[in-house]
């Protein structure tokens, strides 16, 4: 149950960040200009991108932390068999952690936080593909 709020979580934060992501290239392109008091501002969808990822990366964090142990219970086999999936959970987990810290520590905003955001949901797309494809 927590991997499915996790991937909802970041499916939603990738929107969000995809959103952030295509207004700054058509302000910096000078192609959008909206009207005052419509839709929300690029800082807005900063802090509700940042918001949403602070929510989800520790309930994801419990989904990947459950799923090492039934992993470890279940043998050496399964870390065999599966090694896509687990590399693209640990490749989800670690950048929304780097998200979550680079923010605290650098004050990484914007773009280069969207980006990182962009990065753990490809990861969690290639994990559901790789089980619908093992399946």
């Amino acid at each position: 149950a927590a991997a499915v709020v996790g991937v909802a979580g970041f499916a939603l934060a990738a929107g969000v960040a995809g959103l952030y992501l295509a207004m700054e290239r058509r302000l910096r392109a000078k192609e959008f200009r909206p009207k005052p008091g419509t839709g929300m501002s690029l800082v807005g969808l900063d802090k509700l991108h940042y918001r949403i990822v602070l929510l989800m990366t520790p309930v994801f964090t419990v989904a990947v932390v459950t799923g090492a142990i039934a992993v470890l219970r279940q043998g050496d086999a399964l870390w065999q068999q599966r090694p896509v999936e687990l590399a693209a959970a640990l490749v989800a987990w670690f950048s929304s952690v780097v998200a979550l810290g680079s923010r605290a520590v650098w004050g990484v905003r914007g773009r280069r936080a969207a980006a990182l955001t962009m990065i753990s949901f490809a990861s969690m797309v290639l994990i559901i593909i790789s089980y619908g494809v093992r399946t």
